[in-house]
């Protein structure tokens, strides 16, 4: 499997590279063939101070202490992690596309493989008993260059440390600066951190950060290409759900009386039916009377028109209660 991957990979790619590929696929089958003999599964591939080991079984400890001892690849996740465990678990394929990008990106260049070794190597020393008094400084100077490199498991633990020392405004300072990170990734992919406590003991200000992102608007799907997806296409994601929901009544109206009319991708659907359907999704109440409002009142604001216009809305409004 590793000339199989490389081969897909750059013609140019790092050895330190190479040898990330290589751990993640040994982690892999060592998992598969001897993950419950030696009591170690992906979850435990994290940084884990020794008080957190005291309900670890023996054999446990054991292992970690061996992979570690081995090699800090053996016990930090990453980007790489994630995709192999995907093909180990037979949930999904390897997103090839992904790892070549990550392969020729400044992700893994030489100068930030630098910086994760580095990163490593502090940690190393703290479970060596090998940590001096310039230790939570250079701590806290290596955690600001590996966050967006190193998983949120491995910059909690750093976080962690400092805490542990006394150093609460360098803490606060990395909670500060990751948070811009995760933001940041999340406008480029609301599903970036799926999973992610599967990998490492996460701090509590990064998962409810996570779990409260909302992206404003403008980095929404338009609403009329949310709306195909979901109503008709089947296959909306969790983006073109939240342009459907904070989607404005000047938008809903433009959808229904002009975008949907005029685009050939609901020649076969009209503008009443996907009404129907918001309101008959299993979606927050508070979100369907709100919704319910705001059409009714696009409807009789159409109906001042003329006459006939509002017997026409009026027919439409019943309807929204039924």
């Amino acid at each position: 499997m590793y000339s199989q991957f490389l081969d897909q990979l750059p013609k140019v790619v790092a050895d330190s590279t190479k040898l990330i590929i290589l751990t993640r696929i040994l982690q892999g089958y060592f998992i598969s063939d001897f993950g419950v003999k030696y009591d170690f599964q992906w979850e435990d591939i994290q940084l884990v101070l020794e008080d957190n080991q005291k309900d670890w079984s023996e054999r446990k400890v054991k292992t970690y202490k061996a992979l570690q001892n081995i090699s800090y690849n053996f016990i930090h996740s990453d980007v790489w992690l994630s995709e192999f465990k995907k093909w180990f678990d037979q949930v999904d394929e390897l997103d090839f596309g992904l790892l070549k990008e990550l392969a020729s990106s400044e992700l893994i260049s030489e100068k930030n493989n630098g910086y994760t070794k580095s990163f490593h190597a502090i940690t190393k020393k703290f479970w060596k008993l090998q940590a001096d008094e310039n230790f939570p400084k250079d701590l806290f100077e290596i955690t600001k260059k590996v966050i967006g490199l190193e998983n949120l498991g491995n910059i909690s633990f750093a976080i962690k440390l400092l805490e542990l020392f006394g150093h609460s405004d360098q803490a606060i300072e990395l909670e500060c600066i990751t948070c811009e990170w995760i933001h940041e990734q999340m406008i480029r992919n609301r599903r970036s951190f799926i999973g992610i406590n599967q990998l490492g003991e996460i701090r509590p200000v990064f998962e409810d950060y996570i779990e409260k992102f909302e992206l404003s608007s403008e980095h929404l799907p338009i609403l009329v290409d949310a709306v195909f997806k979901i109503f008709v296409n089947g296959a909306g994601s969790s983006e073109d759900e939240l342009s459907v929901e904070k989607a404005n009544k000047q938008q809903w109206k433009e959808l229904l009386f002009i975008q949907i009319l005029q685009d050939e991708r609901f020649n076969d659907i009209n503008s009443s039916y996907i009404v129907k359907k918001i309101l008959e999704r299993p979606t927050a109440s508070n979100f369907k009377a709100s919704f319910r409002t705001m059409i009714t009142e696009i409807y009789e604001e159409k109906g001042k028109e003329s006459e006939f216009y509002k017997n026409y809305m009026d027919y439409l409004i019943t309807r929204l209660e039924n």
